[in-house]
């Protein structure tokens, strides 16, 4: 088949969306198929990017605000371009949230595919709901959620087939939106098991960190927003703190509540290390580094950073919120626990911490469970079927 896939983010732009898309695309033409990405311009950084796929980066409005839209317009005049031009497309397939599909049928005839990350809708709820500690911020980023929502049921709307990563996030939209049932096919989200694997080594990134020996290293990995719980975990690893183990709480990513992450480190200036966005290259040694992983959303439409753990051999402690379920498997790869609950969150993190044992089977289990669910050729073979019934 001739597969167009659209997305905004695509590598070195760092984003789940991204690297759903690279890793699809790249799945996609290793079973053969023609395969071209219509991308954001990134400035020339990957322009010498060599791959078995065709990749056409757009330039884009930089300003926040405009540059989605932007790539929008862009996007629709470029697959309109391919189109009259003659060029085969047996599939459009939008693989990124933020979309406010305009294609005509009438002008393109084309079956067309969306991919469903977030539900925007629980999200809203969560932030809407919640008392955020940056309410200046957080007021702004409820604009943001209800404009994300209103493309979303767009995208629903005129799309041929959609794609959800779990089994909640399609539940949301069908509810939200009243989307069909039979119209959403459930696939997940994958994995690289070969970029993420138990024998990585996290020495390098140990020592940078400066973390001895005899440190136990819990890792977040995630935006530091509301909805990921970051004010559970810290609450968590206080309690932590005052038991005898010498623990660190590790914390990768860039968000809203950086701030609060930082005032909170000045009570624990040796247990919390914040590092803030890191590169691609780095992340599987980050996970090499870390004896427990934790996800401590108040919501999650799917939990790709729980995958990467697994497939990295890494135990995982998570809450039971939205499509965490269809990742971790409470007792076999993880600990479960209800969201908004520290007390719940510091007994997980503190009873895989003192369990060597418990903690090596969980974390051959989530390998094991990786390698057997979430690569890239699995959900790529599933992926081409829903891409045949719309054909």
């Amino acid at each position: 088949m001739n597969i167009s896939l659209i997305s905004y983010e695509f590598p070195p732009m760092f984003g789940g969306e991204g690297m759903y898309t690279y890793g699809l695309a790249k799945a996609l033409s290793d079973l053969g198929h023609n395969v071209r990405v219509i991308t954001a311009d990134t400035r020339g950084r990957m322009e010498s990017m060599v791959e078995n796929f065709e990749i056409i980066r757009l330039i884009t409005i930089k300003k926040p605000g405009l540059k989605l839209f932007s790539f929008n317009l862009k996007a629709v005049k470029k697959i309109e371009e391919i189109y009259k031009s003659h060029q085969e497309i047996d599939i459009l397939h939008f693989t990124y949230d933020f979309y406010k599909i305009t294609l005509s049928k009438e002008k393109i005839n084309i079956p067309i595919i969306a991919t469903l990350h977030h539900p925007w809708s629980a999200e809203h709820r969560i932030i809407k709901a919640g008392t955020p500690i940056d309410y200046p911020n957080y007021y702004f980023r409820r604009v943001v959620l209800h404009h994300f929502e209103k493309m979303s049921k767009k995208t629903c709307n005129n799309a041929d087939k959609l794609i959800a990563v779990s089994n909640y996030t399609a539940q949301s939209y069908i509810t939200e939106f009243r989307v069909p049932q039979d119209k959403i096919e459930v696939i997940p989200d994958a994995v690289d098991t070969n970029k993420f694997h138990p024998e990585v080594d996290g020495y390098e990134i140990r020592k940078k960190l400066n973390l001895a020996d005899k440190d136990r290293v819990v890792l977040f990995v995630g935006r530091l927003d509301y909805n990921k719980g970051i004010e559970y975990l810290l609450r968590s690893f206080s309690r932590i703190n005052e038991e005898d183990i010498v623990a660190k709480l590790v914390i990768v990513g860039e968000g809203l509540l950086k701030k609060y992450i930082q005032a909170f480190k000045r009570n624990y200036p040796e247990k919390i290390v914040p590092v803030g966005r890191i590169s691609e290259e780095d992340l599987p040694k980050f996970y090499a580094a870390s004896d427990l992983v934790v996800l401590p959303s108040l919501m999650e439409g799917f939990g790709i950073v729980l995958l990467e753990a697994m497939a990295s051999g890494k135990p995982c402690v998570a809450t039971r919120a939205g499509g965490v379920e269809d990742v971790v498997i409470n007792g076999e790869t993880g600990l479960l626990i209800p969201p908004a609950d520290s007390y719940s969150l510091y007994h997980a993190i503190y009873t895989l911490l003192t369990d060597d044992k418990l903690s090596k089977e969980f974390g051959a289990a989530g390998r094991k469970r990786a390698e057997n669910y979430f690569t890239w050729d699995k959900v790529a073979k599933r992926t081409v079927e829903v891409y045949k019934k719309v054909i």
